[in-house]
């Protein structure tokens, strides 16, 4: 029994032996493995992702300083890592692109960055060939002047230079001496001047057209009989049909002659389709062998017409012209002048909807807008270098970059970026749940152009421009508004805003430059019963009710405003709510400009799941005491 007993102890001895031997090689195991799965940059939590791709592919991608190979790749980190990262993408031909991302994509998210590369293009050294230059020239290639008038045959007066009659064409050297100045002058019409600033490019026509503006002059009467006078007769736009006394007597321009002695007094007429008919009653008679010179400014005699508005589901709000009127839906927009104007239709809980459509004189046009319900949203961050673009989502304009554009319904949009002496960039891209999609384009300069741009101020912000009758945008303070890709040539430009007079001007589009205006707009000076106020929030997209009454969605402008205390309330989701009492006085324009601020979500609490060096200790204790049970028992 004693042998028994000293064997069994033995056996027990050599099992606290084994336990002990097998707890170590676990703590050596368990820690060699740590090292081997769990790389340096995760500290612990779930994985993120970041999807990094490029335009074109095949860019080599550098991650906080380390190589994750070529586009499109996927780069996982921790959600609860070192926050921030730096990604640079490059490639042999390209300027390399790179961005900075704060903080860490949530477990399980994906963030997505994509990057258009910019092409270095190869210039190759010039060829000079032995020319013989013009004493007049001053180097350079040429570019051109084409220089008209209405009525024709004015002196044209070119840097102190008399050139001739008008139409002309006048030369110059493109890296001559910059800036000319244009004089056109002809007998019975004030002198027309213009500035040029710089010179046309190489090849390049700038066409200068002067309306000279009729000097009118009073005759004496004179006796029956004797030789002709004449009255040179204009009008604008030419060709229109002209009456003498109630005769026809052909299109304009056209000479009419008459007796300077005969019937003194005369009534001229000019008449062309769409517009308003024009007569002058001219007394007496020219005196013999002179000209009066006779110009006609006629006026379009289009109608107003009408914009009928209907959605789904109904009871949406429904502004044109980004404030300039307002309605819900269904309803009619009344005596809208003739021209392209936008509709914007927005509802709370409804992806917006914006278009441009055209007005005919007399006509209506009809604005249908489906509806589609948000079920599930996210945002596009809209960045752009160089900055300063004009941001259209789906041809809804959102502001300039950069900018965080909210409450997008997920699935594809097309996001459009425009700015002046820029190509406009236009890309689809998809909108997930919950998620920020990054959007950051590097412009391109307009090479060789054929049109030019314009930037347009105004103060106070917020008035709608109109270039040739078609709608453009809304000035906002702080940056101008871009217009681009317009024909070269002379542009009529009309500002408009509630409570001030309309502020018109002409500019004069040339190929490759920006033509910029600024405009002070006077009050109409009749007394003001409402006010204007311009809404922007950052992010945009947002929600906004004034005394609980729904207006649209950022960025607005809301004109008739009702004087008196009002509460402005700017909401969207995952944001805190902006929410602003005021009092508001007939005749102000106030701006307003929200920057939301998220919802502070609470971090989650979940108990850590057992470790694999846990499990081992447990078993072991367990082992250890269900042995000194059995010693105990022996």
């Amino acid at each position: 029994m004693l042998q028994k007993n000293e064997n069994l102890q033995v056996i027990i001895t050599k099992m606290y032996y084994l336990l002990i031997f097998a707890l170590v090689i676990g703590m050596m195991t368990i820690g060699f493995v740590s090292a081997e799965i769990l790389p340096v940059e995760n500290i612990g939590g779930g994985q993120g992702y970041y999807d990094i791709s490029s335009n074109p592919e095949g860019g080599m991608v550098i991650f906080d300083g380390q190589n994750k190979g070529t586009t499109p790749v996927t780069v996982g980190v921790s959600s609860t890592g070192s926050p921030g990262h730096t990604i640079s993408i490059s490639k042999a031909g390209y300027n390399t692109w790179s961005t900075s991302k704060f903080g860490n994509p949530l477990e399980g998210e994906t963030i997505y960055v994509d990057a258009d590369l910019v092409f270095i293009p190869v210039t190759e050294p010039p060829t000079f060939y032995p020319t013989t230059v013009p004493p007049t020239m001053i180097g350079g290639g040429k570019g051109y002047y084409d220089i008209s008038s209405n009525p024709q045959d004015a002196t044209v007066i070119f840097d102190g230079k008399n050139k001739g009659l008008t139409p002309l064409t006048v030369e110059v050297s493109t890296s001559g001496t910059p800036g000319h100045t244009i004089s056109i002058s002809k007998a019975g019409y004030q002198t027309w001047t213009t500035s040029e600033p710089g010179n046309p490019f190489e090849g390049e026509t700038v066409s200068v057209n002067a309306d000279l503006v009729f000097i009118p002059i009073t005759l004496p009467p004179t006796t029956i009989g004797g030789d002709k006078g004449y009255y040179y007769v204009t009008s604008s736009p030419s060709g229109a049909a002209v009456s003498l006394d109630g005769t026809n007597e052909g299109t304009t321009p056209v000479t009419l002659d008459v007796s300077s002695t005969g019937t003194p007094g005369h009534t001229i007429g000019v008449a062309m389709p769409g517009y308003q008919s024009w007569s002058q009653y001219y007394p007496g008679n020219p005196p013999a062998g002179s000209t009066v010179y006779v110009n006609a400014a006629l006026s379009p005699s289009y109608q107003a017409g009408n914009i009928q508005v209907m959605s789904s589901p109904s009871g949406a709000y429904a502004v044109l012209d980004n404030g300039q009127y307002s309605l819900v839906t269904p309803g009619t927009f009344s005596s809208v002048a003739v021209g392209w104007h936008n509709v914007r239709v927005t509802k709370s809980g409804y992806q917006p909807y914006a278009i441009d459509v055209q007005v005919n004189s007399a006509g209506t046009t009809s604005v249908s807008a489906n509806l589609a319900q948000i079920s599930q949203q996210g945002s596009i961050s809209v960045s752009s270098t160089p900055s300063g673009a004009g941001i259209y989502i789906d041809t809804f304009y959102q502001g300039e970059t950069n900018k965080v554009i909210g409450n997008l319904a997920t699935g594809s949009h097309t996001v459009t970026l425009k700015k002046a002496g820029y190509q406009t960039w236009s890309t689809q891209y998809t909108v997930y749940s919950g998620q920020t999609t990054y959007v950051n384009p590097q412009l391109t300069p307009v090479s060789n152009p054929t049109t030019g741009d314009l930037e347009v101020t105004s103060a106070p912000s917020g008035a709608a421009v109109y270039v040739d009758t078609n709608y453009q945008g809304v000035t906002s303070p702080g940056n101008p508004l871009d217009v681009v890709a317009l024909s070269a040539g002379t542009h009529t430009v009309v500002l408009k805003k509630s409570g001030y007079n309309d502020y018109t001007t002409t500019a004069n589009i040339r190929a490759g430059q920006t033509v910029q205006v600024v405009a002070t707009l006077a009050p109409s000076g009749q007394p003001a019963t409402t006010a204007s106020v311009q809404i922007t929030s950052d992010p945009s997209g947002a929600d906004v009710l004034i005394n609980n009454g729904y207006v649209g969605i950022t960025p607005l402008t809301a004109q008739n405003v009702q004087p008196g205390s009002s509460t402005v309330t700017i909401s969207l989701t995952g944001y805190n709510p902006y929410t602003s009492t005021m009092q508001i006085s007939a005749g102000q324009a106030l701006q307003i400009n929200a920057a939301l601020s998220p919802i502070a979500t609470p971090a989650p609490t979940t108990k850590a799941p057992l470790s694999p060096l846990g499990a081992i200790l447990a078993l072991a204790i367990i082992g250890i005491i269900a042995m000194v049970g059995f010693q105990r028992k022996m």
